[in-house]
């Protein structure tokens, strides 16, 4: 039954993508808020062709392996930042 009501993982991407770069703007260090940003633009190109692109399964869980690890390797940059642990979790 959880098969028929879990979100796809598109919208999950792009909601942790989302919640991401909120916490990324409320910095007060520009050049990190620069650098997390730069990180962030090089996802969204593989976010959006996620989102809007018609994709077999191979390709798509390929694709969304590398938009979580990216997420993952942004969120340790910004929780170094702001001195705590990531706490982002997929």
């Amino acid at each position: 039954m959880r098969f028929f009501f879990r979100k796809p993982h598109e919208e999950t991407a792009r909601k942790n993508y989302d919640r991401m770069h909120r916490k990324i703007e409320g910095l007060e260090d520009i050049e990190n808020r620069v650098e997390l940003l730069r990180m962030l633009e090089k996802i969204e190109p593989s976010l959006l062709s996620l989102e809007n692109t018609h994709m077999n399964d191979y390709d798509k869980k390929k694709l969304m392996n590398t938009v979580n690890s990216d997420l993952k390797k942004v969120d340790l940059v910004l929780g170094g930042i702001k001195g705590r642990k990531g706490k982002f979790s997929i």
